[in-house]
């Protein structure tokens, strides 16, 4: 008899069992795990106990959910050369979850380890509700006075907040009635991750309802807050929001092509305003976002990151409670001891893009030996090859920073290291258009005279196929060029490497395996459970999905659409067309590629605002600078770079002069938008006052409240009395002798004012 005849089967769509289970069976086998992993002593002494976990069932005409809410992921060593995994830390992880209320099955996961299964009871879960809820009313989060709570019912909770509340059970600190299981750290190092699975049903209909539609409305943001949180709800509304707010740059660009060509002063003054209104748009839409859904202020309810190291320990002023400490001059300090490290990296970059540029026009216009076409690949290849490695030796270098740093919660450790790479993402991005804006169009004609020098040096040093071309000309459409790469080719490269590519590897890998497996069902599955358990290897072997590299590839694109749009005016058109396609791409991505998201709150996208408004505020000198140099002289462009003559017709006090009104222009705008803004009324923000305003209402009415509503006190009674008072009491005057004295004084103000001549007469 095989070792899984004993273990409970798990059940399968359209199965109806005679009776539920009132409780979790016993451990009765190894479930497939190999000999050496127990010790039979042990095994004896420590009964597990396990409880079926997946797939839905019928029972009275009704569908009984029995997939589990989360896998934790259990290493059985901690690397190839360590000693066999030790069964007592499962032991303890199996007590800890038992101990907190959640029922636990157990199944092989890889050759080298074991998959929890966890099934939150719904009494746990009630209690994580309350807990959760009366932490976000002491905060102001929530609105919902605990008077208004249910608690003779499971409250009604989305299976995001099902999904959050049971992860906080899971990970949070005992302080926060959690079990504090931090995986790969500490104690709970042989834990590998912790994830929920795939809800492949509603994966599907999310992914065809979007693709049949044009617009994604509130609805469907809406469904996403409920199925995978406000953190990748508010994602997915900025971009839909930015697609829709693309809609004007683009008529106004496909207008510009068309009748008005490159460097249009209409169009780059259009694209400015345009940008400072989208992003106090967004401002307003994120804040009536997080009022509507109730998260607004949640971001200080965070939990400490496992690797958070406090200073000291100090009283939260708000709750009377201990929390870590650490000062906010000394991560600053570290963050100042970054800026080197950020000044190479970028220095490098702009080394290798100027070679890579000096090699471009070193071999398309002076070599002519052969293999001239193969040879004119080395400068895409310099960048494509060398600048990945420099990035990526960048990021290891920037993570061990951002540990140094000390971050206290994941967020702000994920975003500060995000930001960090934004900078050289953004240089690596526009590096080398602007190397073409300010160095090649402006100056490439002085090269003209130096061509046969340079000819010479190339032939005494590197070969004699160099040869002075009989008219050298600078390419006055590079720039246009450049920008129209990377808003077309660029994204499409980028859409196919992010979305299709890993498709496409996970599953030759997945058939690879498959065909190289020397059993049919080399774990030992239950016949039943195969099918289920191999979705579940495949799960935890798929990476974990980040909104950050998402936001930052939006924020780079709005840069390049406020900084060059002049020179392609189609770009916001080429944004709006990828926008569409990647704002689905992202939902399968989720959906195929990555394991689901943990969902989590969040009340704004974050640092990302305040580079949009950077951005555009960078634009306004760009730009600026662009339309001074090249707008005058863009139809002589041709005619210009074959007569050796400048590019550039200004005089360098008229550029600086335009760039210095135009940015004056763009503060002036920027202030009345925000202004304007400001003063519009948000009725979620109105309905979120309202509803504190009222627990106020009802605070007063209360038994025990001194004051009616009206501000009126109950049951007053004067217990003491002030001399002064009693002085002012005894000479308390009546109403008609007061208004006795107003007249009098009144009369004597008129004589004085307006004297007889009687009384004149005396005075002089």
């Amino acid at each position: 008899m095989s070792s899984t005849d004993n273990k409970p089967p798990l059940p399968q769509p359209g199965d109806t069992p005679s009776a539920p289970e009132p409780a979790p069976a016993a451990f009765s086998d190894k479930n497939g795990l190999p000999d050496e992993f127990f010790d039979d002593e042990q095994h004896s002494q420590q009964p597990l106990d396990l409880t079926p976990t997946t797939l839905k069932f019928k029972q009275d005409h009704k569908f009984i959910d029995l997939r589990p809410d989360f896998v934790i992921d259990v290493a059985l060593a901690k690397n190839s050369d360590s000693e066999p995994f030790n069964l007592s830390n499962v032991n303890k992880l199996i007590t800890a979850l038992k101990n907190a209320g959640l029922y636990v099955e157990i199944r092989q996961g890889s050759a080298s380890s074991l998959l929890v299964f966890v099934k939150c009871s719904a009494a746990r879960l009630t209690r994580q509700y309350y807990y959760s809820a009366t932490k976000d009313w002491l905060y102001t989060i929530s609105t919902t006075p605990p008077s208004e709570w249910n608690n003779e019912e499971s409250p009604d909770l989305t299976p995001a907040q099902k999904l959050r509340l049971i992860y906080s059970i899971l990970t949070a600190p005992p302080s926060d009635h959690g079990i504090g299981i931090t995986p790969d750290i500490g104690e709970w190092y042989f834990i590998k991750s912790i994830f929920p699975l795939h809800n492949h049903e509603l994966n599907k209909q999310w992914i065809r309802r979007w693709s049949t539609k044009w617009v994604i409305d509130a609805e469907d943001i809406n469904w996403i807050r409920n199925h995978f949180g406000e953190k990748y709800a508010l994602y997915f509304a900025f971009v839909q929001e930015y697609i829709l707010w693309l809609i004007f740059p683009t008529v106004i660009g496909i207008f510009t092509y068309f009748f008005l060509g490159s460097y249009s002063k209409f169009f780059g003054v259009l694209n400015i305003a345009w940008g400072v209104l989208f992003v106090q748009a967004w401002k307003r839409k994120e804040s009536s976002l997080a009022f509507k859904w109730g998260v607004k202020g949640s971001s200080i309810l965070e939990t400490p990151r496992p690797q958070f190291v406090p200073e000291s320990f100090k009283v939260d002023p708000i709750s009377n409670e201990k929390r870590g400490y650490y000062p906010n001059w000394k991560r600053a300090l570290k963050q100042l001891a970054f800026i080197p490290l950020a000044l190479g990296a970028i220095l490098v970059v702009v080394i290798l893009q100027m070679l890579s540029f000096s090699l471009e026009i070193l071999i398309g216009q002076l070599y002519h030996g052969p293999f001239k076409s193969y040879l004119a690949l080395i400068p895409t290849g310099v960048l494509v090859a060398v600048i990945p490695v420099a990035v990526s030796l960048y990021s290891n270098v920037v993570a061990a920073f951002n540990d140094w740093e000390n971050h206290e919660t994941e967020d702000s450790h994920e975003i500060s290291f995000t930001q960090k790479l934004f900078s050289l993402s953004f240089l690596t991005s526009s590096g080398g258009l602007l190397l073409t804006a300010y160095l090649y169009l402006p100056f490439g004609h002085l090269l003209r005279p130096h061509v046969d020098y340079i000819t010479v040096f190339c032939q005494s040093w590197v070969s004699n196929h160099f040869a002075s071309p009989e008219r050298f000309e600078i390419n006055s459409n590079r720039l246009q060029q450049q920008v129209l790469y990377l808003m077309g080719t660029a994204q499409v490269i980028k859409f196919a490497v992010s979305t299709v590519l890993p498709y496409v590897q996970r599953k030759t890998v997945s058939q690879a395996q498959r065909i190289t497996s020397k059993e049919a069902n080399p774990f030992n599955d239950d016949h039943e459970e195969v099918a289920f358990l191999e979705e579940v290897r495949e799960q935890a072997r798929e990476p974990e999905h980040s909104v950050q590299p998402e936001y930052q590839e939006m924020v780079l694109q709005f840069s390049h659409i406020m900084l060059y749009g002049i020179v392609w005016p189609l770009a916001p058109l080429a944004a709006l067309i990828n926008n569409w396609i990647e704002l689905r791409g992202d939902a399968v991505k989720i959906c195929v590629d990555m394991r689901r998201p943990i969902p989590s709150r969040a009340e704004s996208i974050g640092p990302w605002l305040l580079d949009l408004k950077i951005i555009t505020w960078i634009a306004s000198i760009i730009m600026s600078s662009l339309l001074a140099m090249f707008s005058d002289t863009y139809s002589e462009f041709s005619m210009r770079s074959v007569e050796g003559y400048s590019l550039v017709n200004s005089s360098l006090w008229k550029i600086l002069a335009f760039i210095i009104v135009f940015e004056h222009g763009y503060f002036i705008w920027s202030f009345v938008v925000s202004f304007v803004v400001g003063q519009l009324s948000n009725k979620n923000q109105i309905k979120d006052k309202q509803a504190r305003h009222y627990l106020r209402k009802i605070s007063l009415e209360e038994e025990g409240s001194p004051v009616t509503v009206t501000g009126e006190l109950k049951n007053f009674k004067v217990s003491t009395v002030n001399p002064s008072e009693t002085v002012w009491k005894s000479q308390e005057q009546n109403e008609n002798a007061l208004l006795k004295e107003a007249k009098r004084i009144l009369h004597r103000v008129k004589e004085i004012n307006n004297p007889t001549p009687g009384e004149t007469k005396k005075t002089k």
